[in-house]
């Protein structure tokens, strides 16, 4: 069976309708985003009135208030840009995401009750790489913190095969949950 598939530019009054899109993110945003459009032109290019860039400062903690929640974010251990992020709501709700980084008390400050902690978990046990975390670290940046539930996220393939949940739950006691693509919860 064949499903015809058309293909048609957005017309100028469709993208003026559109929501502009927020993107935040480490000093040096912009000039990564300004290489995208270098290299894929239109297919990166929003009108002006669509993109908002937000460089957050990666060498101290910053927070930034919008109409519903309050990001902050902190640097973590993995490269000089490396940004972990706090999204709270004003019923104070919090979601931690770790993004790259090794064990780091500044992850563990910034995750401080928060309600779940998204954490990397690129390595199994004994087979821990630079700037990354095993079940075992993610578990314990969990537990110091005093959060609810620990998501791991980021499995390299090293991963496949491994009991990840065991190492994890030595260190929290918490809910832990292994992600996997497209995977929706509640908060």
């Amino acid at each position: 069976m064949t499903i015809p598939v058309t293909c048609r530019p957005s017309s100028p009054l469709v993208l003026a309708q559109r929501t502009p899109l927020n993107l935040i993110g480490p000093v040096g945003l912009e000039k990564f985003y300004l290489g995208l459009q270098a290299a894929w032109g239109k297919w990166v290019t929003l009108p002006e009135h669509l993109l908002h860039i937000l460089e957050l400062a990666n060498d101290k903690p910053s927070t930034t208030t919008f109409k519903n929640f309050t990001l902050t974010s902190a640097p973590v251990d993995h490269t000089p840009a490396s940004l972990a992020y706090r999204i709270e709501d004003h019923q104070g709700t919090a979601v931690i995401f770790s993004g790259d980084t090794s064990y780091d008390p500044r992850l563990v400050e910034l995750s401080r009750h928060g309600d779940v902690l998204v954490c990397e978990c690129s390595f199994p046990e004994g087979l821990a790489g630079e700037g990354h975390m095993t079940p075992s670290l993610a578990g314990r940046v969990a537990a110091e913190a005093g959060v609810k539930t620990l998501i791991l996220n980021r499995f390299y393939p090293e991963c496949d095969g491994h009991d990840l949940l065991t190492p994890a739950r030595r260190a929290f006691s918490g809910e832990i949950i292994l992600a996997h693509d497209l995977m929706e919860l509640s908060v």
